[in-house]
């Protein structure tokens, strides 16, 4: 039988804590008005953006999509960007906004 080091013992006593604050943070982002929030971001999504050179076709995956701040003005260039989020439902808040790309 193997024997777990004290690094492993002590990481499996934070397990359930680090569930219970990764629930109290998707509640805290989910409780918010995140779309608002999310314009301040945008300047500085778009500047990144600009860094990547994006070529029409070019897929693009944007994990922790929020608002699509990265995806819809991928879209924009004609890039094929797919997002994930995972404070909510498919479509999230970059649902909410798809039909403006």
């Amino acid at each position: 039988m193997k024997t777990l080091t004290p690094a492993l013992v002590e990481l499996s006593t934070l397990i359930p804590e680090m569930a219970a604050l990764k629930a109290r943070l998707k509640a805290t982002w989910m409780a918010g008005d995140y779309g608002r929030f999310a314009q301040y971001l945008e300047p500085g999504a778009l500047e990144f953006l600009t860094r990547l050179n994006l070529r029409p076709g070019m897929r693009l995956l944007d994990v922790a999509t929020g608002a699509g701040q990265i995806a819809i003005p991928a879209a924009r260039a004609l890039a094929r960007p797919s997002g994930a989020d995972g404070t909510r439902a498919p479509g999230g808040y970059g649902g909410e906004r798809k039909n403006s790309a």
